[in-house]
């Protein structure tokens, strides 16, 4: 029995249509080589190169879809496609490993809130706020090792100590784990990832002088009139 062929979603038919901000969006357009002639499987919106793909969708159905390439030139466009064909050979790429970051956070954040306790929640829920902002709706299976380095070195220069941007790994690892259990991925980005070696502040250490001075202080602060005692404060 052959597999259909169905077309969703905006294939190439709604381009260019106005956006909710009455603004219209860049249109897809063919990417053409040297010689002018398109070159099939890349397109181009704005800045950004997309492949288009006939992909599974679970029940053996194909579905039209464009997926956003990393790539910045024509040459870089052709060369990833040809490696997401490979992948799609070799690996059963199916419609779901296109899930973009931002849709899949919210299903994990929906799928640990009644196992986890509020403030450990609360934590990867800040945390993952993070990652969205910087992964934006990349597809979960192009999440890569460079990336989340990419990441963490700008979190540091930002102030981050190394032991929030350790933790901030560790929940990036506990979404892609949850990832992979639903067959998103195959393998994990941060495997073999070193932690950032850090050292905790030290506080300071008072010398016995010093925690005499005040004691001291006390036993000459009583005024000769009263007989009362001033409140004394140490300074930190």
């Amino acid at each position: 029995m052959k597999n259909k062929t169905t077309k969703q979603g905006c294939a190439g038919n709604c381009a260019g249509k106005s956006s909710n901000n009455g603004l219209k969006t860049p249109k897809f357009q063919r990417v053409k080589d040297s010689k002018g002639k398109p070159i099939r499987g890349v397109w181009i919106r704005g800045k950004q190169f997309y492949a288009r793909l006939f992909i599974d969708n679970g029940s053996g159905q194909k579905i039209d879809r464009r997926v956003p390439l990393e790539a910045k030139t024509v040459q870089d466009a052709r060369r990833e496609l040809e490696q997401l064909k490979f992948l799609g050979k070799t690996s059963n790429l199916s419609i779901r490993q296109s899930q973009p970051f931002n849709s899949f956070r919210d299903h994990y954040l929906d799928s640990i809130a009644n196992m986890k306790r509020k403030r450990t929640y609360d934590s990867e829920n800040q945390h993952l706020k993070q990652w969205s902002a910087f992964f934006g709706n990349l597809p979960i299976h192009q999440i890569s090792r460079e990336k989340i380095i990419k990441y963490r070195i700008l979190k540091i220069k930002g102030g981050w100590t190394g032991r929030t941007a350790n933790l901030s790994i560790t929940i990036l690892n506990n979404l892609l784990n949850h990832a992979k259990d639903n067959g998103l991925i195959k393998t994990l980005p941060t495997t073999g990832l070193k932690p950032i070696r850090w050292k905790p502040k030290k506080r300071p250490l008072f010398a016995p002088e010093q925690i005499e001075a005040p004691i001291i202080a006390m036993r000459h602060s009583k005024t000769a009139n009263t007989g009362s005692f001033w409140p004394i404060t140490c300074a930190s």
